[in-house]
């Protein structure tokens, strides 16, 4: 495993080894890497677009588990390149976890809510997945359009750009995070 991540050029805190998986407390927060497209050039709101969130296993980096930020724009795929134009997004775990909806479907009522999932991959142990739930049962994405927009409406709101990718606008924060892309390989 150690050769295929160092030929991928992901840092040695981020491999997986012989670590378990952990529970993910209330207190902690996800990052996730952003492409471009889904940023609004010109836009002050401090969001992104809702379409930003696939819902099918959306994948995410658990914050407590990663170095800096910039840990989330590694690629673990050989065919992929790392992600160093993507913007990071920082959800807090408590803002969505608690976050849950109802829905008509005919004659039923459909309860929906996220779990969010320790996934560890073997060069990225940070890999979270957020899971929709409906009525307890894993659901990715959901049957209901009503339900997609429901919850991708939850995440946009509770979420916080911490790096844009658009020249000339500014992250929520003071200075731009740093991100272990500058210094990959440089052991």
């Amino acid at each position: 495993m150690s050769e295929v991540c160092t030929a991928l050029g992901i840092p040695e805190h981020l491999w997986k080894l012989e670590r378990p998986n952990i529970e993910i407390g209330e207190d902690d927060s996800l990052y996730r890497r952003v492409a471009k497209h889904f940023f609004f050039p010109g836009d002050v709101s401090g969001k992104i677009s809702a379409v930003a969130f696939p819902l099918k296993n959306d994948s995410y980096n658990l914050a407590s588990l990663c170095e800096v930020p910039g840990d989330v724009l590694f690629s673990i795929k050989l065919d992929v390149p790392h992600f160093e134009d993507h913007g990071i997004i920082e959800i807090q775990i408590s803002s969505i976890r608690t976050s849950e909806f109802e829905y008509s479907g005919g004659q039923e009522t459909f309860t929906c809510r996220f779990d969010i999932v320790h996934r560890p991959e073997d060069c990225m142990y940070p890999h979270t997945e957020i899971h929709v739930m409906v009525n307890d049962i894993n659901q990715n994405p959901p049957n209901s359009r009503q339900a997609k927009d429901a919850l991708r409406m939850i995440l946009r709101k509770s979420h916080e750009i911490i790096l844009h990718p658009l020249p000339g606008i500014e992250s929520s924060q003071s200075e731009e995070p740093k991100t272990s892309l500058d210094d990959a390989g440089q052991e």
